[in-house]
Protein backbone atom coordinates (compact mmCIF):
# COMPACT_ATOMS: atom_id res chain seq x y z
CA UNK A 1 0.00 0.00 0.00
CA UNK A 2 1.42 3.32 -1.01
CA UNK A 3 2.01 6.06 1.53
CA UNK A 4 2.32 9.82 1.27
CA UNK A 5 5.68 11.40 2.16
CA UNK A 6 3.97 13.16 5.03
CA UNK A 7 2.72 9.95 6.45
CA UNK A 8 4.34 7.32 8.57
CA UNK A 9 8.07 7.18 9.32
CA UNK A 10 8.95 9.35 6.34
CA UNK A 11 6.95 12.20 7.83
CA UNK A 12 8.95 12.06 11.04
CA UNK A 13 12.24 12.01 9.14
CA UNK A 14 11.24 15.06 7.12
CA UNK A 15 10.19 17.00 10.21
CA UNK A 16 13.55 16.20 11.85
CA UNK A 17 15.41 17.47 8.75
CA UNK A 18 13.42 20.71 8.69
CA UNK A 19 14.05 21.34 12.38
CA UNK A 20 17.80 20.83 11.89
CA UNK A 21 17.79 23.22 8.94
CA UNK A 22 16.03 25.84 11.07
CA UNK A 23 18.62 25.44 13.80
CA UNK A 24 21.50 25.75 11.34
CA UNK A 25 19.87 28.73 9.66
CA UNK A 26 19.39 30.39 13.02
CA UNK A 27 23.02 29.78 13.87
CA UNK A 28 24.18 31.19 10.55
CA UNK A 29 22.04 34.27 11.02
CA UNK A 30 23.57 34.80 14.45
CA UNK A 31 27.07 34.48 13.04
CA UNK A 32 26.35 36.86 10.18
CA UNK A 33 24.98 39.40 12.59
CA UNK A 34 28.25 39.27 14.55
CA UNK A 35 30.32 39.74 11.37
CA UNK A 36 28.20 42.75 10.41
CA UNK A 37 28.90 44.36 13.76
CA UNK A 38 32.68 44.41 13.13
CA UNK A 39 33.67 47.88 11.91
CA UNK A 40 37.18 47.04 10.65
CA UNK A 41 37.85 45.10 7.47
CA UNK A 42 38.69 41.44 7.87
CA UNK A 43 40.95 41.40 4.75
CA UNK A 44 44.68 42.39 4.89
CA UNK A 45 45.84 45.35 2.78
CA UNK A 46 47.19 44.42 -0.64
CA UNK A 47 50.93 45.18 -1.05
CA UNK A 48 51.52 47.25 -4.19
CA UNK A 49 53.82 45.95 -6.86
CA UNK A 50 56.34 48.79 -6.34
CA UNK A 51 57.08 50.89 -3.25
CA UNK A 52 56.59 54.67 -3.24
CA UNK A 53 59.01 56.60 -5.42
CA UNK A 54 60.56 56.29 -8.89
CA UNK A 55 62.41 53.03 -9.67
CA UNK A 56 63.12 53.09 -13.41
CA UNK A 57 64.27 49.72 -14.76
CA UNK A 58 64.51 48.07 -11.34
CA UNK A 59 62.41 44.98 -10.76
CA UNK A 60 59.83 45.04 -7.98
CA UNK A 61 61.84 42.74 -5.68
CA UNK A 62 64.95 44.92 -5.90
CA UNK A 63 62.87 48.07 -5.50
CA UNK A 64 61.30 46.74 -2.30
CA UNK A 65 64.70 45.70 -0.98
CA UNK A 66 66.15 49.18 -1.54
CA UNK A 67 63.03 50.74 -0.03
CA UNK A 68 63.16 48.57 3.10
CA UNK A 69 66.87 49.29 3.53
CA UNK A 70 66.09 52.99 3.34
CA UNK A 71 63.31 52.69 5.90
CA UNK A 72 65.66 50.87 8.26
CA UNK A 73 68.26 53.60 7.74
CA UNK A 74 65.77 56.40 8.42
CA UNK A 75 64.72 54.87 11.73
CA UNK A 76 68.25 55.15 13.15
CA UNK A 77 68.32 58.00 15.70
CA UNK A 78 71.65 59.77 14.96
CA UNK A 79 74.16 60.40 12.20
CA UNK A 80 76.90 58.23 13.70
CA UNK A 81 74.69 55.14 13.60
CA UNK A 82 73.58 55.97 10.08
CA UNK A 83 77.18 56.19 8.80
CA UNK A 84 77.96 52.87 10.48
CA UNK A 85 74.88 51.37 8.81
CA UNK A 86 76.11 52.54 5.39
CA UNK A 87 79.52 50.97 5.97
CA UNK A 88 77.97 47.75 7.30
CA UNK A 89 75.86 47.41 4.14
CA UNK A 90 79.02 46.09 2.45
CA UNK A 91 79.26 43.10 4.83
CA UNK A 92 77.38 39.83 4.95
CA UNK A 93 77.73 37.10 7.58
CA UNK A 94 77.15 33.45 6.77
CA UNK A 95 77.01 30.41 9.08
CA UNK A 96 77.84 26.84 8.15
CA UNK A 97 76.16 23.71 9.53
CA UNK A 98 78.52 23.73 12.52
CA UNK A 99 77.62 27.31 13.50
CA UNK A 100 80.91 28.86 12.33
CA UNK A 101 80.51 32.43 11.08
CA UNK A 102 82.11 33.66 7.87
CA UNK A 103 82.17 37.40 7.14
CA UNK A 104 82.24 38.38 3.49
CA UNK A 105 83.01 41.85 2.18
CA UNK A 106 82.10 43.25 -1.21
CA UNK A 107 84.92 44.46 -3.44
CA UNK A 108 85.09 48.20 -4.00
CA UNK A 109 86.86 49.79 -6.94
CA UNK A 110 89.57 52.13 -5.69
CA UNK A 111 89.85 55.71 -6.98
CA UNK A 112 92.64 58.23 -6.37
CA UNK A 113 93.09 61.95 -7.08
CA UNK A 114 95.35 61.18 -10.04
CA UNK A 115 95.29 58.01 -12.10
CA UNK A 116 98.30 57.24 -14.29
CA UNK A 117 96.37 56.14 -17.37
CA UNK A 118 95.40 57.81 -20.63
CA UNK A 119 91.91 59.09 -21.51
CA UNK A 120 90.32 58.17 -18.19
CA UNK A 121 88.22 61.36 -17.90
CA UNK A 122 85.03 59.93 -19.53
CA UNK A 123 85.14 57.04 -17.07
CA UNK A 124 85.54 59.44 -14.13
CA UNK A 125 82.59 61.51 -15.34
CA UNK A 126 80.44 58.42 -15.78
CA UNK A 127 81.06 56.90 -12.35
CA UNK A 128 80.31 60.25 -10.68
CA UNK A 129 77.45 61.12 -13.09
CA UNK A 130 79.09 64.52 -13.52
CA UNK A 131 78.82 67.08 -16.29
CA UNK A 132 81.95 69.22 -16.70
CA UNK A 133 81.97 72.89 -17.72
CA UNK A 134 85.32 74.39 -18.68
CA UNK A 135 84.74 77.77 -17.07
CA UNK A 136 83.96 79.04 -13.60
CA UNK A 137 80.37 80.02 -12.71
CA UNK A 138 79.18 83.55 -13.31
CA UNK A 139 79.15 84.09 -9.54
CA UNK A 140 82.95 84.21 -9.55
CA UNK A 141 83.01 86.88 -12.22
CA UNK A 142 80.89 89.25 -10.11
CA UNK A 143 82.92 89.08 -6.89
CA UNK A 144 84.26 92.40 -5.54
CA UNK A 145 87.97 91.77 -5.05
CA UNK A 146 89.47 94.92 -6.57
CA UNK A 147 90.53 96.35 -3.20
CA UNK A 148 92.25 93.15 -2.12
CA UNK A 149 93.67 91.98 -5.43
CA UNK A 150 96.77 94.26 -5.74
CA UNK A 151 98.05 93.39 -2.25
CA UNK A 152 97.38 89.68 -2.60
CA UNK A 153 98.89 89.51 -6.08
CA UNK A 154 102.09 91.20 -4.96
CA UNK A 155 102.58 89.03 -1.87
CA UNK A 156 101.61 85.82 -3.63
CA UNK A 157 103.94 86.61 -6.51
CA UNK A 158 106.84 87.09 -4.10
CA UNK A 159 106.10 83.78 -2.40
CA UNK A 160 105.85 81.87 -5.68
CA UNK A 161 109.07 83.45 -6.95
CA UNK A 162 110.86 82.45 -3.74
CA UNK A 163 109.78 78.81 -4.07
CA UNK A 164 110.60 78.80 -7.76
CA UNK A 165 114.13 79.90 -6.90
CA UNK A 166 114.41 77.11 -4.35
CA UNK A 167 113.18 74.66 -6.95
CA UNK A 168 115.80 75.80 -9.45
CA UNK A 169 118.55 75.51 -6.84
CA UNK A 170 117.26 72.06 -5.77
CA UNK A 171 117.25 72.97 -2.11
CA UNK A 172 115.78 70.30 0.18
CA UNK A 173 112.37 70.81 1.71
CA UNK A 174 111.80 71.22 5.43
CA UNK A 175 110.80 67.70 6.48
CA UNK A 176 111.06 64.04 5.46
CA UNK A 177 108.43 62.94 2.99
CA UNK A 178 107.54 66.57 2.29
CA UNK A 179 107.16 68.02 -1.21
CA UNK A 180 107.92 71.54 -2.34
CA UNK A 181 104.41 71.87 -3.70
CA UNK A 182 102.79 71.03 -0.35
CA UNK A 183 105.09 73.47 1.44
CA UNK A 184 104.19 76.20 -1.07
CA UNK A 185 100.46 75.49 -0.76
CA UNK A 186 100.48 75.74 3.04
CA UNK A 187 102.40 79.00 3.09
CA UNK A 188 100.23 80.43 0.32
CA UNK A 189 96.93 79.63 2.07
CA UNK A 190 98.20 81.06 5.36
CA UNK A 191 99.23 84.22 3.53
CA UNK A 192 95.88 84.69 1.78
CA UNK A 193 93.93 84.11 5.00
CA UNK A 194 96.10 86.61 6.87
CA UNK A 195 95.39 89.31 4.28
CA UNK A 196 91.61 88.94 4.64
CA UNK A 197 89.28 89.96 7.44
CA UNK A 198 85.68 89.45 8.51
CA UNK A 199 83.70 86.73 10.28
CA UNK A 200 83.95 84.33 7.34
CA UNK A 201 87.72 84.18 7.87
CA UNK A 202 87.95 84.55 11.65
CA UNK A 203 85.46 81.71 12.20
CA UNK A 204 87.03 79.31 9.70
CA UNK A 205 89.51 76.49 10.27
CA UNK A 206 92.59 75.52 8.29
CA UNK A 207 93.80 71.95 8.35
CA UNK A 208 96.87 70.39 6.76
CA UNK A 209 97.36 66.93 5.27
CA UNK A 210 93.62 66.18 5.45
CA UNK A 211 92.04 62.77 4.82
CA UNK A 212 89.31 62.88 2.18
CA UNK A 213 87.50 59.57 1.63
CA UNK A 214 84.17 58.96 -0.07
CA UNK A 215 82.00 56.02 -1.12
CA UNK A 216 79.15 55.70 -3.61
CA UNK A 217 77.51 53.23 -6.00
CA UNK A 218 76.92 53.62 -9.73
CA UNK A 219 74.51 51.74 -11.96
CA UNK A 220 74.79 50.93 -15.67
CA UNK A 221 77.14 47.95 -15.50
CA UNK A 222 74.72 45.31 -16.71
CA UNK A 223 76.58 42.26 -17.95
CA UNK A 224 79.80 43.08 -16.07
CA UNK A 225 80.42 40.53 -13.29
CA UNK A 226 80.90 42.41 -10.02
CA UNK A 227 83.45 40.31 -8.18
CA UNK A 228 82.26 39.41 -4.72
CA UNK A 229 78.85 41.05 -5.13
CA UNK A 230 76.69 40.65 -2.05
CA UNK A 231 73.75 42.75 -3.15
CA UNK A 232 71.48 41.10 -5.76
CA UNK A 233 71.56 44.24 -7.92
CA UNK A 234 74.15 43.21 -10.51
CA UNK A 235 73.86 46.56 -12.37
CA UNK A 236 75.70 48.38 -9.60
CA UNK A 237 79.39 48.70 -8.73
CA UNK A 238 80.79 50.32 -5.58
CA UNK A 239 83.56 52.93 -5.70
CA UNK A 240 85.87 54.10 -2.90
CA UNK A 241 87.99 57.25 -3.14
CA UNK A 242 90.95 57.84 -0.83
CA UNK A 243 93.13 60.92 -1.00
CA UNK A 244 94.80 63.61 1.06
CA UNK A 245 94.38 67.33 0.57
CA UNK A 246 97.47 69.39 1.28
CA UNK A 247 95.27 72.08 2.88
CA UNK A 248 91.57 72.33 3.62
CA UNK A 249 89.71 75.41 4.84
CA UNK A 250 86.34 74.76 6.53
CA UNK A 251 83.57 76.93 7.95
CA UNK A 252 80.32 76.57 9.86
CA UNK A 253 78.10 77.63 6.95
CA UNK A 254 77.86 76.04 3.49
CA UNK A 255 78.70 77.66 0.19
CA UNK A 256 75.82 78.93 -1.91
CA UNK A 257 74.81 76.64 -4.81
CA UNK A 258 75.91 77.65 -8.28
CA UNK A 259 72.58 76.56 -9.84
CA UNK A 260 69.30 75.43 -8.19
CA UNK A 261 68.15 71.81 -8.18
CA UNK A 262 65.31 72.58 -10.58
CA UNK A 263 67.72 73.96 -13.20
CA UNK A 264 67.64 72.34 -16.63
CA UNK A 265 71.40 71.97 -16.39
CA UNK A 266 70.93 69.62 -13.42
CA UNK A 267 68.38 67.41 -15.17
CA UNK A 268 69.46 67.54 -18.82
CA UNK A 269 73.25 68.08 -18.98
CA UNK A 270 74.94 65.35 -21.07
CA UNK A 271 77.09 62.70 -19.39
CA UNK A 272 79.61 60.56 -21.31
CA UNK A 273 78.43 56.97 -21.66
CA UNK A 274 81.24 54.76 -20.41
CA UNK A 275 79.72 51.62 -18.85
CA UNK A 276 82.90 49.59 -19.16
CA UNK A 277 84.68 47.57 -16.54
CA UNK A 278 86.96 49.71 -14.34
CA UNK A 279 89.66 47.10 -14.88
CA UNK A 280 89.93 48.22 -18.51
CA UNK A 281 91.16 51.61 -17.21
CA UNK A 282 93.76 50.06 -14.92
CA UNK A 283 91.61 50.27 -11.78
CA UNK A 284 91.85 47.64 -9.07
CA UNK A 285 89.33 46.46 -6.52
CA UNK A 286 89.80 45.52 -2.89
CA UNK A 287 87.72 43.82 -0.22
CA UNK A 288 87.30 46.62 2.29
CA UNK A 289 84.73 48.48 4.32
CA UNK A 290 83.48 51.77 2.87
CA UNK A 291 84.98 54.82 4.54
CA UNK A 292 83.47 58.30 4.68
CA UNK A 293 85.75 61.14 5.81
CA UNK A 294 84.98 64.67 4.55
CA UNK A 295 87.98 66.15 6.38
CA UNK A 296 86.48 66.37 9.88
CA UNK A 297 84.78 64.19 12.50
CA UNK A 298 81.33 64.26 14.03
CA UNK A 299 80.54 67.31 16.13
CA UNK A 300 83.04 69.68 14.50
CA UNK A 301 81.44 73.16 14.37
CA UNK A 302 83.15 73.86 11.03
CA UNK A 303 81.60 71.04 9.01
CA UNK A 304 81.39 72.65 5.57
CA UNK A 305 84.36 72.77 3.24
CA UNK A 306 85.27 76.08 1.63
CA UNK A 307 88.30 75.00 -0.38
CA UNK A 308 90.56 71.95 -0.63
CA UNK A 309 93.99 72.25 -2.21
CA UNK A 310 95.68 69.18 -3.70
CA UNK A 311 99.38 68.98 -4.54
CA UNK A 312 99.61 67.28 -7.94
CA UNK A 313 103.30 66.45 -8.13
CA UNK A 314 102.60 63.36 -10.28
CA UNK A 315 101.55 65.53 -13.23
CA UNK A 316 105.14 65.66 -14.47
CA UNK A 317 105.08 61.87 -14.80
CA UNK A 318 101.75 62.05 -16.64
CA UNK A 319 103.23 64.55 -19.11
CA UNK A 320 106.30 62.37 -19.64
CA UNK A 321 104.18 59.29 -20.38
CA UNK A 322 101.16 60.65 -22.27
CA UNK A 323 101.94 64.21 -23.33
CA UNK A 324 100.67 67.66 -22.28
CA UNK A 325 97.09 67.15 -23.51
CA UNK A 326 96.57 64.33 -21.03
CA UNK A 327 97.82 66.55 -18.18
CA UNK A 328 94.83 68.86 -18.60
CA UNK A 329 92.40 65.93 -18.67
CA UNK A 330 94.00 64.56 -15.51
CA UNK A 331 93.45 67.89 -13.74
CA UNK A 332 89.77 67.88 -14.69
CA UNK A 333 89.32 64.25 -13.64
CA UNK A 334 91.02 64.90 -10.32
CA UNK A 335 88.66 67.80 -9.61
CA UNK A 336 85.67 65.58 -10.45
CA UNK A 337 86.49 62.52 -8.31
CA UNK A 338 87.91 64.46 -5.35
CA UNK A 339 84.90 66.80 -5.28
CA UNK A 340 82.49 63.87 -5.50
CA UNK A 341 84.27 62.02 -2.68
CA UNK A 342 84.41 65.00 -0.36
CA UNK A 343 80.76 65.96 -0.81
CA UNK A 344 79.44 62.39 -0.67
CA UNK A 345 81.09 62.00 2.73
CA UNK A 346 79.81 65.45 3.73
CA UNK A 347 76.26 64.46 2.75
CA UNK A 348 76.40 61.31 4.87
CA UNK A 349 77.61 63.38 7.85
CA UNK A 350 74.52 65.57 7.36
CA UNK A 351 72.14 62.59 7.49
CA UNK A 352 71.73 61.83 3.78
CA UNK A 353 72.71 58.50 2.26
CA UNK A 354 72.47 56.08 -0.65
CA UNK A 355 68.77 55.70 0.22
CA UNK A 356 67.92 59.27 1.24
CA UNK A 357 68.98 61.79 -1.39
CA UNK A 358 70.15 65.34 -0.68
CA UNK A 359 67.38 67.93 -0.49
CA UNK A 360 69.65 70.87 -1.35
CA UNK A 361 72.91 71.13 -3.35
CA UNK A 362 76.27 70.83 -1.60
CA UNK A 363 79.21 72.80 -3.01
CA UNK A 364 82.96 72.70 -2.52
CA UNK A 365 85.93 74.41 -4.17
CA UNK A 366 89.09 72.64 -5.29
CA UNK A 367 92.53 73.89 -6.27
CA UNK A 368 95.02 71.60 -8.03
CA UNK A 369 98.63 72.63 -8.51
CA UNK A 370 102.09 71.27 -9.11
CA UNK A 371 103.63 74.53 -7.94
CA UNK A 372 103.61 76.12 -11.38
CA UNK A 373 100.20 75.56 -12.97
CA UNK A 374 97.04 76.24 -10.93
CA UNK A 375 93.60 74.86 -11.78
CA UNK A 376 90.51 76.15 -9.98
CA UNK A 377 87.30 74.11 -9.76
CA UNK A 378 83.98 74.01 -7.96
CA UNK A 379 81.91 70.84 -7.61
CA UNK A 380 78.17 70.79 -6.89
CA UNK A 381 76.63 67.58 -5.55
CA UNK A 382 73.00 67.27 -6.67
CA UNK A 383 72.37 63.57 -6.04
CA UNK A 384 73.75 60.56 -4.18
CA UNK A 385 71.35 58.05 -5.75
CA UNK A 386 73.66 57.11 -8.60
CA UNK A 387 72.48 53.49 -8.40
CA UNK A 388 69.21 54.61 -10.04
CA UNK A 389 69.00 55.06 -13.80
CA UNK A 390 68.30 58.39 -15.51
CA UNK A 391 64.56 57.73 -15.67
CA UNK A 392 64.22 57.27 -11.92
CA UNK A 393 66.84 59.89 -11.04
CA UNK A 394 67.53 62.51 -13.75
CA UNK A 395 69.77 64.68 -11.54
CA UNK A 396 73.37 65.21 -12.65
CA UNK A 397 76.28 66.42 -10.57
CA UNK A 398 78.16 69.43 -11.93
CA UNK A 399 81.79 70.51 -11.94
CA UNK A 400 83.13 73.83 -13.21
CA UNK A 401 86.87 73.74 -14.04
CA UNK A 402 89.00 76.69 -15.13
CA UNK A 403 91.77 76.62 -17.65
CA UNK A 404 95.19 76.14 -15.97
CA UNK A 405 96.95 79.30 -14.85
CA UNK A 406 100.73 79.45 -15.18
CA UNK A 407 102.12 81.54 -12.33
CA UNK A 408 105.70 82.75 -12.42
CA UNK A 409 106.70 85.48 -10.03
CA UNK A 410 104.05 88.15 -9.83
CA UNK A 411 102.37 87.27 -13.13
CA UNK A 412 99.72 84.63 -13.84
CA UNK A 413 98.40 83.80 -17.27
CA UNK A 414 96.09 81.17 -18.74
Amino acid sequence: MSCCVWCGPARHRTRAMLSSVRRVSTGCAWRVSRVDSVEQTIYPSVKPKFPPGQWGDLGNKLAWQYYEEGEEFTRLPNVEERVVRVCASNIRSEWDVFGNETVKTHRLWQLQPLHLAANVLPFQQYVTKCHVLRELPALYQSMEVDDLLPTVRSRVGELIAFHEERRMQSRPVSGPGESRTRELVRELVRLVLSLQSGPSVSQSQMWEDVRVEGFWKRCGYRGIPARGTLHPDSRVLGFQFKGRAAVQVKASLPLAPNVPLDSRLVSEAPIPSCPYSPASFGMFSARCLPSLVPGHWFGDPCEFSRVSVYASDELSEVERRFGPAEVDRQRVGSAVVSGMAELSAQAHFLGFSLWKDVTYPLVTQTVLTDGRDWTLATFQLNSLLLWKDDVANPRRNLCWVSQPLRCKGASCRA
